[in-house]
């Protein structure tokens, strides 16, 4: 392979990563809220029929459109533009029949899809679904096509716009459903026409790139029948979309068997089961938006071991395959052990809305923390067999773990004692089988065996050790810090409302200070960030997007985020929003020309003893101090009150 090619190759590789770690962060401010809005039964009709999408999904992105890729590829290496051209007509037929017999199944048979599912409120959120499937059908076709001839670009540009008009649209209009009094399932199928809102821009969008990107070269060479080809795509797909869909096709399964334990062994209801099973799909958010992660991971290292392991470097590929491991153990390990120790806090955090749901979801995650590790592991092996050509290894394990996860939920979660705990347990059970045996595999056929022990050892033993610096540390902040300032806003205060607030508030100030001293400690000694590097036009806008979806969050005050009403507080103080704004952006800019930082200067002072920076935050203070006290001074209004009592939070 040529360097030329070989580049080309990991630039398509950074791009699909790149469109990941966006996508997973879209969706994480699609999740956090759509949890808010819907509680646990909603968030249970929601996940039925996204169980469906989510094996469209692999569907769409494994097997058949990687058949499509890899004939496109070979006949566009050997300038067959005819067989190319062929390649793609036939399966865009092919995949068009699929997908419209799909779509209209879905649509007429939602009820019977949800009733089988044990969850009969879920027929009108599967039933929104329904025209994804016919887009997602159609999306993977042209997403193999274009990926066939190199260009990774078109892919991902599809899958940032799906997942953003899946946030734009599908959250608010969950919200308004709910707003205008109509029912959780009306709600969940709402947020479900987001997602199918998303997947027919975005097929609209590669659509419109084809058309525009056409090949209209003319060329000699005679392409082969449509029959043909179409053996050829389902003899390349269908092994591969096994494998990938297995994990789907179990957990569909899998829902049944929970949701009908719950109602037949336990006897509750379907709201109430509904409920239950939707705390535990709360949970089991957060270990799969970490283990996406790990997807660009095995994307952008496993092709050098496929390269090595075809150069007979035996020893470059198990080099290759260590780093890999270790990359993950890092990640995996203190991610999976920090859900755990913190988990009953973490969903308290993203679930303010539904506080009852985030206590009772927080045991679930303590376990799904630890099964998380793994999933990593499971991601990874995976793909190291796939590398050996023992693709059909992992639909084996994937399936003896699913079988596991079936058996232990129909007696776990059907125990009065257990419920939906089980639900979690067989979880873990699940993957940690899936796991043993594949590191087995991969120890068999490996050509140097790899040695997990000096893989492992090291990140697990800090893993743990941050596991239990991380609960200790939560401990006494959350006891000792808290107290200790509750006692110190006693002394200052006589009202109990501000002696708690003051409390908080003493508190955070203490923290931020401790932070900014402790870097200050390791700048001392020689800890550096290393030099900037910079960054694509993709990273700068990144950030900007996000504020203004805050933005426009808070124009619209939607019902999942919490305003405290005129004369409810303190912080019900504020300026008018487009004051606020307008002030923001000047003083914002005026502070990045400045380079006005309060903890830079904090660190300046104390490690260089230079005062330039801490002195802008003097004279803001000064001059804030001297303007209210002109206020208070020729108006009746007391703008202002020396000491801490009767201060506005935010004036």
């Amino acid at each position: 392979m040529s360097n030329q090619k070989k580049q080309s190759f990991l630039g398509g590789a950074a791009i699909l990563a790149a469109a990941v770690v966006v996508v997973k962060f879209i969706g994480f401010f699609y999740k956090v809220p759509l949890n808010n809005i819907l509680g646990g039964p909603g968030k249970t009709y929601f996940d039925t029929a996204y169980k469906i999408y989510n094996f469209l999904l692999t569907f769409s992105t494994a097997g058949l459109p990687l058949a499509i890729s890899k004939l496109t590829s070979q006949a566009h290496a050997q300038g067959r533009e005819n067989e190319k051209r062929k390649i793609f007509r036939t399966a865009i037929v092919l995949f068009f029949v699929l997908g419209t017999v799909g779509a209209l199944f879905m649509f007429f048979q939602a009820e019977g899809l949800a009733g089988f599912l044990e969850n009969s409120l879920a027929a009108q959120p599967i039933r929104a679904l329904a025209p994804a499937v016919f887009c997602v059908c159609l999306l993977a076709c042209m997403r193999g096509y274009t990926q066939g001839q190199g260009n990774m670009t078109p892919t991902a540009v599809s899958q940032v716009l799906e997942a953003l008009l899946k946030l734009a649209i599908g959250l608010p209009l969950a919200w308004y459903v709910l707003r205008i009094g109509m029912s959780l399932e009306m709600g969940a199928a709402a947020a479900i026409l987001g997602v199918t809102a998303g997947t027919a821009v975005s097929m609209l969008f590669l659509v419109g790139y084809l058309t525009k990107h056409r090949n209209r070269t003319q060329s000699l060479d005679v392409p082969s029948g449509s029959s043909h080809l179409i053996r050829q795509i389902l003899a390349i797909g269908i092994p591969i979309t096994l494998s990938n869909s297995a994990m789907s096709i179990l957990n569909i399964i899998d829902t049944k068997i929970v949701m009908g334990q719950l109602q037949n062994a336990l006897l509750l209801s379907e709201e109430s089961a509904a409920a239950l099973n939707g705390q535990y799909s709360m949970a089991m958010d957060m270990p799969n938006m970490v283990a996406s992660f790990v997807y660009p991971v095995t994307m952008s290292l496993i092709p050098f071991a496929a390269a090595a392991l075809a150069r007979q470097d035996h020893a470059g590929a198990d080099r290759i395959i260590s780093s890999a491991f270790r990359i993950i153990a890092i990640l995996a390990l203190p991610a999976g052990i920090g859900l755990s120790v913190l988990s009953t806090p973490i969903m308290v955090l993203v679930l303010p809305a539904q506080r009852e749901d985030a206590l009772a979801a927080g045991p679930h995650l303590q376990v799904l923390g630890i099964a998380l590790i793994f999933i990593c592991l499971m991601i990874l092996t995976n793909a190291i067999l796939q590398t050996y050509g023992k693709e059909k290894l992992p639909i084996f394990t994937v399936i003896v773990g699913g079988i596991v996860k079936i058996i232990m939920n129909y007696f776990l979660v059907g125990n009065p004692d257990i419920n939906i705990h089980g639900a979690p347990i067989s979880t873990l059970c699940c993957y940690l089988v899936i796991v043993v045996l594949n590191l087995f595999f991969v120890w068999k056929y490996s050509p140097q065996k790899p040695r997990y022990l000096e893989v492992f050892a090291k990140p697990v033993a800090a893993s743990l050790l941050m596991g239990g610096a991380a609960w200790a540390v939560y401990g006494l902040a959350s006891r000792v810090l808290d107290g200790a300032f509750l006692a110190l806003a006693q002394q200052m205060f006589a009202d109990p409302d501000k002696i708690q607030l003051w409390s908080v508030y003493l508190a955070n100030a203490a923290c931020v200070l401790l932070g900014i001293l402790a870097g200050v400690f390791f700048l001392k000694r020689g800890y550096s960030l290393k030099r900037t590097y910079p960054q694509t036009k993709l990273d700068g806008f990144l950030f900007p997007a996000i504020q203004v979806i805050v933005f426009i969050l808070l124009v619209a005050a939607p019902a999942f985020i919490f305003f405290t009403e005129a004369g409810g507080g303190p912080g019900a103080k504020h300026a008018p929003i487009l004051i606020s704004l307008a002030a923001g952006l000047i003083v914002g800019a005026l502070a990045q020309r400045t380079r006005l930082c309060m903890v830079g200067g904090i660190r300046d002072v104390v490690l260089f003893r230079e005062p330039k920076l801490i002195m802008g935050f003097g004279a803001i203070l000064i001059s804030a101090l001297v303007c209210n006290l002109i206020l208070n001074g020729v108006t009746d209004a007391a703008f202002f009150h020396l000491g801490f009592a009767d201060q506005p939070v935010a004036h």
